[in-house]
């Protein structure tokens, strides 16, 4: 009777200990687990943000160092192909180098801006059938025609530039209106005629025998800024005219 109520006893016990450490866990023990895993997490995520910070304010600080030479860079690109048409500042540049070469620019004539247009390649499409039922028949291979699409915001003004010079003297102002204008300049087209020998007279400067007279065409660049006012398409730069007087000879 005794060992009975023992053992009831000891049964009771231990029920009462895992009711307990039930109770325990479902209230203190698992709420603390699962607290501490999410701090653990939050933890790790703060950790990974501020490793993405930091390296964000290096490549910042990296590009902040480097913001004077990117201001020279984006001055000068400025300059190749400004916001404006800058019609006179082109003019001056080349009056310049017409001077540095010792010829004499005879004509300049800019025309009506018109759209930069990106280069399109046609793509094959995939082969069809062939329309006859004979099996030796080739399939036909298509290609399609892309329309070709205006790059947003890039202008060309054609240019027609005539020069007067000696042989060598015309070429080094070509070569430099291309390679050391300020001014980014792209010959189109160019031609060329021998002048004979005659004295200066009409605008126009002394012609020696060997000179020669070329009509260089091409195009300066503009990319334009959407909040600006649009290009005006008739505007001439030229200096108002002097009769008997050419405004782009230096030496006179």
């Amino acid at each position: 009777m005794g060992g009975t109520n023992r053992s009831t006893w000891i049964g009771g016990a231990v029920f009462v200990a895992l009711v307990i450490f039930a109770a325990a866990w479902l209230l203190a023990i698992s709420p603390n687990l699962a607290a501490a895993s999410d701090s653990r997490a939050q933890a790790e995520t703060t950790r990974q943000s501020n490793v993405a910070l930091e390296s964000a304010i290096t490549a910042l600080k990296v590009q902040f160092d480097q913001l004077p030479e990117l201001k020279a860079e984006l001055t000068k690109l400025q300059e190749e192909i400004p916001t404006g048409a800058a019609l006179a500042a082109l003019v001056r540049d080349l009056s310049d180098t017409a001077a540095a070469n010792e010829v004499a620019i005879t004509a300049l004539s800019p025309s009506a801006a018109v759209s930069v247009v990106a280069p399109v390649v046609a793509e094959p499409v995939a082969p069809t059938e062939a329309a006859s039922t004979d099996t030796s028949a080739e399939t036909a291979t298509t290609t399609e025609a892309p329309v070709p699409a205006a790059i947003e915001g890039l202008v060309a003004i054609p240019l027609s530039i005539t020069v007067q010079g000696s042989y060598a003297n015309t070429l080094a102002f070509l070569d430099d209106v291309q390679q050391a204008s300020a001014r980014l300049f792209l010959v189109g087209g160019l031609g060329a005629r021998a002048l004979e020998a005659a004295a200066a007279g009409g605008g126009r400067p002394e012609v020696q025998a060997g000179d020669q007279e070329i009509i260089i065409t091409g195009f300066a660049y503009v990319l334009t800024n959407p909040t600006a006012a649009p290009i005006a398409e008739n505007t001439s730069p030229l200096p108002a005219a002097v009769p008997g007087k050419n405004p782009f000879l230096a030496t006179e």
